[in-house]
């Protein structure tokens, strides 16, 4: 009578193997936090960054603080990436009637704070690369008795070119200044036609107006887009033709 009591556990313990779950994904919510902690956590470095300035006696000089702001940006970046891969692979059931607009929206806060990490990197280098040119001329110069005019006729070339890429960095400031904003007021239309898609989940009949209103803001988001590239190269056209480009 006692084999079959030792036999039993033996017979069950492949049914409880096969019934144990497996490794559970981050949920929704947890994925979410994380991208969101992310976004959060790359506004600070990233301002730090935006003005770090180039030593005028020491261009070529990268101090440790600038090199922790591009580590601490980088980490951030790749973890919002992290997250919003976990957003993208969470199951369709955790997943909420919104999650596509949701995962768009990180993915284009980070490529936007990607772009402005980016050109702050490229501006830093033609700064330092301007100032570097500027000593190197200034030492020849010396060494020439200030008689050298190529070296002037450089030096003059070199300012208009800085002043010229300074005008262009205070564009490229409003033009993003205007992009935050435009993104704005797209979050709270997002989180409108959120609330419209719950509701219209709820009471039928609304999905047909609910997706006129979406086809109405795809079209005015078309027309802003065009008359926002219009203008970029409107502008950029009278300011190199300005320069006689």
């Amino acid at each position: 009578r006692t084999e079959p009591d030792r036999a039993g556990p033996s017979r069950t313990e492949p049914s409880r193997r096969r019934r144990a779950p497996p490794a559970a994904m981050a949920s929704w919510s947890e994925a979410k936090r994380a991208a969101a902690a992310a976004e959060r956590a790359i506004e600070a470095p990233l301002e730090q960054f935006l003005r770090v300035k180039v030593d005028p006696d020491q261009p070529g000089h990268v101090s440790a603080a600038e090199e922790d702001l591009v580590a601490e940006v980088n980490k951030q970046l790749q973890a919002l990436a992290s997250a919003i891969d976990r957003l993208v692979a969470c199951p369709s059931a955790e997943k909420p009637a919104t999650s596509h607009a949701q995962i768009k929206r990180f993915r284009e806060v980070r490529f936007d704070r990607k772009q402005q990490f980016q050109d702050a990197q490229r501006r830093l280098q033609h700064t330092r690369e301007g100032e570097q040119l500027r000593h190197h001329l200034q030492r020849e110069m010396r060494q020439d008795g200030g008689n050298d005019s190529a070296a002037s006729h450089l030096m003059s070339e070199n300012a208009s070119i800085r002043n010229a890429s300074k005008v262009a960095d205070e564009t490229i400031q409003q033009a993003n200044a205007t992009y935050d904003e435009l993104i704005a007021q797209r979050q709270i239309f997002s989180g409108t036609t959120g609330r419209l898609i719950a509701i219209g989940q709820q009471v039928p009949g609304l999905n047909i107006l609910i997706k006129r209103i979406q086809d109405k803001r795809t079209r005015d988001n078309t027309i802003v887009a065009l008359v926002i590239a219009f203008c970029t190269c409107f502008m950029l056209w009278y300011w190199l033709s300005g320069w006689g480009i």
